[in-house]
């Protein structure tokens, strides 16, 4: 087992509590990422059937809490950061984390909203290996896909990832390795 940590400056420290919302593959290995680093961690998603099986048994082993249904000021109560997944809409959250902030049992650093990252910004903070990241409103797979199968085939080891296929946060859990980070971005 290899050790996980930040090499830039984490906006909390470790046993401080972080909420993930979402929980598809992105936010299941950000929980895991989180998990990982020291975190307290829960896991929101509004519909309970969208949880694997597979993390839920990770969470109940792991301590990770899992709340599922509508999202309320509450449930961010007490959180120093939130991880979304892709596709999670940050308008839809802003009001539930300034109400959150405003809750007296609200210990997190800092006046108003909670600081909110996504779980790429989450993982990249873990990796130092060097970056092609492709965003924009189409051909970003196709592009990705290209440019791995390029720098692959100039010898280097790739991981491609991202929005396609494996979400960062899983390549950093699993130890890295690779020479370039290929990554589409939403």
């Amino acid at each position: 087992m290899h050790t996980v940590a930040f090499h830039t400056h984490p906006p909390v420290h470790p046993g401080e509590l972080t909420v993930v919302v979402g929980s598809g593959a992105s936010g299941e290995a950000a929980a895991r990422l989180l998990h990982a680093l020291g975190f307290r961690v829960r896991v929101l998603e509004r519909t309970a059937g969208n949880v694997s099986d597979a993390f839920r048994s990770f969470a109940a082993a792991a301590g990770v809490e899992v709340m599922c249904g509508e999202h309320s000021a509450a449930q961010f109560a007490g959180a120093s950061l939130v991880v979304t997944s892709p596709g999670v809409p940050v308008h839809v959250l802003r009001p539930f984390l300034e109400q959150a902030a405003a809750l007296p049992e609200h210990t997190g650093a800092g006046l108003g909203s909670i600081p909110l990252m996504g779980e790429m910004e989450l993982a990249l903070s873990c990796v130092q290996e060097p970056i092609l990241a492709v965003t924009g409103s189409s051909g970003k797979t196709t592009t990705v896909s290209l440019a791995a199968a390029m720098l692959e085939r100039a010898g280097k080891k790739v991981f491609l990832g991202g929005n396609i296929g494996t979400p960062l946060s899983s390549y950093v859990l699993a130890g890295g390795g690779a020479d370039v980070l290929v990554l589409e971005l939403s």
